[in-house]
């Protein structure tokens, strides 16, 4: 659904406060260098430019939470082989978890950030699944590959386990200005300091971040959030 600025600022004040209102504004985002982790999606237009306000309603989307909920539970069953097998990929794996920096500050975020984007190979649902949307669990994303959300995933699982907090940790996902569903891992380092991980570019994008529309995040921690533009 979409709101006119003027329906927005006509909804009653305990309707917007019952919704745990967070106004933002997305910057203009700068398309980035190098080449993308997807083989055909383009996901930034040089020429495009957008500076649009959106409103954060929190509210229950009981099918996304279900779907955090099951992964968890994936994950929950397969930490025991992630932790013990002797798969020379899960192994490589272990080795390079060890290697992480011993720090809860940028660095690790970094880190871990281009750890996961170098370790999975893109694989889009259409080839994975048969086309079934599926959130895969960290043994099939390292063995086989997966897509946005399976990056995502991964990549706050690697932080939480590292100690980050779990409540700075959400999976945000939006509408690129190619017209492309994405999802990121949205990172938050203290007040005023969030930031998106990325599996199509190297680099980490501050947050609120131009370069896409966003649609929702959720964390285990949370329900979800949901965006709409105002103007």
């Amino acid at each position: 659904m979409r709101f006119t600025r003027r329906q927005v600022l006509s909804l009653p004040a305990a309707v917007l406060a019952a919704s745990a209102v967070v106004p933002f504004t997305a910057r203009p985002a700068v398309a980035p260098p190098g080449r993308h982790r997807h083989p055909s999606i383009s996901p930034f237009h040089h020429s495009t430019r957008h500076h649009h306000t959106f409103l954060a309603l929190q509210r229950s989307e009981p099918k996304i939470e279900a779907r955090l909920q099951q992964w968890m539970e994936i994950l929950q069953r397969e930490t025991p082989t992630l932790h013990t097998s002797d798969h020379p990929v899960l192994v490589r794996w272990r080795r390079e978890l060890s290697g992480l920096p011993q720090t809860h500050d940028e660095r690790l975020v970094a880190a871990v950030n281009r750890m996961v984007n170098s370790d999975v190979r893109y694989l889009s649902d259409w080839r994975h699944g048969g086309g079934r949307d599926r959130w895969y669990g960290p043994l099939e994303t390292l063995q086989e590959g997966g897509d946005c959300e399976d990056y995502a995933l991964l990549k706050g699982y690697v932080l939480y386990t590292r100690g980050w907090p779990l409540q700075n940790l959400h999976l945000v996902a939006g509408i690129l200005l190619s017209g492309e569903a994405h999802m990121m891992l949205g990172v938050d380092y203290g007040p005023g300091r969030q930031v998106l991980l990325d599996n199509l570019v190297p680099h980490i994008h501050d947050r609120p971040f131009g370069g896409w529309m966003p649609r929702y995040q959720i964390g285990p921690h949370q329900k979800t959030l949901v965006y709409i533009k105002t103007f």
